[in-house]
């Protein structure tokens, strides 16, 4: 009997199935892949739909967003942080139209699939950590992440949250530019100024409306004359500076350089500079920068870039005295302050000098009045005090011979403005004074009593 054999597939047979098993995959993967970017875009266009319903439903109460992080704060209310946001869909995008107050789905190719573009290109903003357009012309709104101090750019700009930037525009068209201090330079076209800026400049021939605040426009801040700078002891760095504050002889100080400072900034004999008698120094320009980067600080120490003691110290000219924290142990930095003034004194900040303090805790301030002494005034006569926490304390003033006059200029505590703290039968009106052009309210969080 003959055994039968069974036939297998042959080469070519099992190829052809092989094939087509690969077809069909490819069928089905494309379909997949299809179908699943289809609802990625369904869902980004969904995503920018309930952003401006509740754009919309905002301008109906406090009317149209002038600026992208305005927009933004509107959507952050409801949870919604768009600068993180990525969409869903390969390579799409989300803008905002400044003169439609919406945000813009972008497809891969740039092209609006919710809502539209503006005509003029830098009236569309990105949301970007670097000064790059993903669109020429377009304007760009920095995220959080953005690294750099100084940005020269030729469409719109909002730096965000991010403090301290020098802006430069020389673009030609009229653009929005929204800073967050730092100064503003404007060679050309036109600039619609929101936010805050330090020093502006403004070249001849180009345009600039402000619709926020400026401390000084440079063009109106005088400078002594050459002739009369022989009256004052000039320094060029901190061993200068402090020699000059040593000699009770030297009643005027002007600085010729910028002076510079790092992790000198501590407890004890001495402070960085000590002010023991009566003296003014004029910036003339320049900048007093403290940097704190110790990361080993104790409970209550007094972290202090200038102490007044039993002294006046007037600042004119104008250039910033700051003091920064940098270091990543901030829990105990407590009685941080840029100026402090110890026992009878006085301030004075003339002109347009910036005095701030940037980082630390919620005990850091731009000037601290630890009113040991019965007679202590702080003036405010031009400038601007700058804190991220408080921009003037003044501590157990319970005398009316303590007090804050503010006459004119610019004053930000992004917690309070001003703070009398441990104040017992004394009214915030013998303490307190606020030239009627200046608005602060004394309603708990401008200025704040205890």
């Amino acid at each position: 009997m003959k055994k039968k054999m069974k036939k297998g597939f042959t080469l070519v047979e099992l190829l052809v199935v092989i094939a087509i098993l690969a077809v069909l995959s490819t069928v089905a993967i494309v379909g997949y892949n299809s179908f699943t970017e289809k609802a990625r875009i369904s869902n980004d266009k969904g995503l920018v739909t309930q952003l401006n319903t509740l754009l919309q439903a905002d301008e109906a109460l406090d009317g149209k967003a002038k600026t992208p992080t305005d927009a933004l704060e509107v959507v952050a209310e409801n949870g919604f942080d768009v600068k993180k946001m990525t969409p869903t869909a390969d390579d799409y995008s989300i803008v905002w139209n400044e003169e439609t107050n919406r945000f813009v789905l972008l497809d891969e190719n740039n092209v609006a699939v919710v809502e539209e573009l503006s005509a003029s290109a830098h009236k569309n903003w990105q949301f970007s950590s670097t000064y790059t357009q993903i669109v020429d012309g377009f304007s760009v709104c920095l995220n959080d992440s953005f690294e750099g101090t100084s940005l020269t750019v030729t469409s719109g700009l909002d730096v965000g949250s991010n403090v301290g930037i020098d802006v430069v525009y020389n673009g030609t068209a009229e653009v929005l530019i929204r800073t967050n201090n730092g100064d503003l330079t404007v060679n050309s076209g036109t600039v619609n100024h929101y936010g805050s800026a330090y020093y502006l400049t403004v070249a001849t021939g180009a345009t600039y409306n402000e619709f926020g605040v400026v401390v000084a426009n440079l063009a109106d801040v005088e400078i002594i004359p050459e002739a009369e700078q022989s009256q004052w002891t000039k320094v060029a760095n901190k061993d200068q500076l402090e020699a000059a504050l040593a000699d009770v002889a030297v009643e005027k100080v002007m600085l010729t350089a910028d002076i510079n400072v790092t992790n000198d900034i501590t407890d004890g004999t001495p402070d960085t500079f000590i002010v023991n008698h009566n003296v003014e120094i004029n910036l003339n320009g320049h900048n007093i920068i403290g940097v704190h980067e110790n990361n080993n600080d104790t409970l209550n120490v007094n972290n202090i870039l200038f102490a007044i003691n039993n002294a006046s110290l007037t600042l004119s000219g104008y250039g910033i005295v700051s003091l920064r924290y940098k270091g990543t142990n901030m829990q105990w930095n407590s009685l941080s302050s840029t100026l402090r003034l110890n026992g009878n004194g006085t301030i004075n900040v003339n002109d347009a000098v910036i005095v701030e303090h940037l980082g630390g805790t919620p005990m850091s301030y731009a000037i601290d009045m630890y009113a040991t002494g019965t007679t202590q005034e702080v003036n405010l006569n031009g400038g601007a005090l700058y804190s991220t926490y408080i921009a003037i304390r003044s501590f157990y003033a319970n005398s009316t011979n303590s007090k804050v006059n503010i006459n004119a200029g610019v004053i930000e505590g992004q917690s309070r403005d001003v703070w009398f703290q441990g104040i017992t039968n004394v009214s915030v009106n013998d303490v307190l004074t606020v030239a009627s052009s200046y608005n602060l309210k004394v309603d708990g969080v401008s200025c704040y009593i205890d």
